[in-house]
């Protein structure tokens, strides 16, 4: 080792936070860090009174990621994930390990271990496509394998509710009321209907006043304008158009709740765009 060197990358590093260098020290990747490096992170905590902890060692995590593999191809899932077990004590805040112990737990049948192991991958890595695929799989097939026909109707049939705009979320009402103490799935599904129906209900009120008070606005101007024939068509042009979004916006709302209907009648774990995600941290809070 170049004594040198880790005198003068230690001079470097000094400037870095010790949570950093901590960091640094513990994933410990020596593609990006050298043997030089190390050492002077090392000399750096202990000279500010940090007890060193113990690093993780990817490269010899993805050796047995690799043995990993190679029994899960010939369905030796156990040994799969003795291995995958060996490479989390290697390396445990390693998003792949994680992953491919999903991977295992998932070919295993084991979807609740399996989802939680996908879950802390994306914890660690989120922009991980491949784990929040497998992850959304996981809950549709944990949904479908734990949920009755009747949990499945029910739940489309709150939020089929949106084709009745104004009365539909009385349906809902009813149905999270009954099911609530009975089944978690529908009656998750069914308050999530029930908002948004409720959100879109109040969307359409609002827009309706807002036409109705540009058009008693326009009514004002043009008694009191000197071309009132000019303004009654921009009142009138405002007034089509306002129609023509709450139109549009009617029939997105009923086919993006019905769209719903139909998944969760299928059995996957359907949520609602920003809503579903609303719901679903009221309804941890509350359980």
């Amino acid at each position: 080792m170049n004594i040198e060197r880790v005198v003068c990358i230690r001079k470097e590093l000094d400037f870095y936070e010790t949570s950093n260098l901590l960091e640094i020290w513990q994933l410990h990747d020596h593609d990006e860090w050298t043997d030089e490096a190390f050492d002077a992170i090392r000399q750096i905590l202990i000279s500010r009174g940090v007890e060193l902890p113990s690093f993780e060692d990817r490269k010899e995590a993805d050796k047995h990621l690799d043995c990993a593999n190679e029994y899960a191809k010939d369905d030796f899932l156990q040994l799969a994930l003795n291995e995958c077990n060996m490479a989390l004590q290697y390396a445990p805040h390693y998003a792949k390990v994680h992953f491919c112990t999903g991977i295992v737990l998932d070919s295993m049948d084991n979807l609740d271990e399996a989802m939680i192991s996908y879950q802390e991958a994306l914890c660690l890595d989120p922009d991980n496509k491949d784990a929040q695929d497998f992850l959304r799989r996981v809950k549709n097939e944990r949904t479908r394998k734990f949920t009755t026909d009747e949990d499945r109707n029910c739940a489309a049939i709150a939020h089929f509710g949106v084709i009745f705009p104004l009365f539909g979320f009385l349906i809902p009402i009813l149905i999270w009321t009954i099911q609530e103490k009975r089944s978690h799935y529908v009656a998750f599904q069914s308050l999530q209907a029930l908002f948004y129906q409720l959100l879109s209900i109040l969307f359409l009120l609002l827009s309706y006043s807002f036409s109705k008070t540009i058009t008693i606005i326009g009514k004002i101007y043009i008694s009191a304008a000197l071309n009132p024939g000019q303004i009654t068509k921009i009142v009138e042009n405002i007034t089509i158009i306002g129609l023509c979004i709450i139109l549009l916006f009617l029939l997105v709302y009923i086919v993006y709740g019905i769209y719903g209907a139909i998944k969760v009648m299928f059995g996957f774990n359907f949520k609602y765009l920003i809503i579903g995600n609303l719901v679903e941290r009221y309804w941890k809070r509350e359980i």
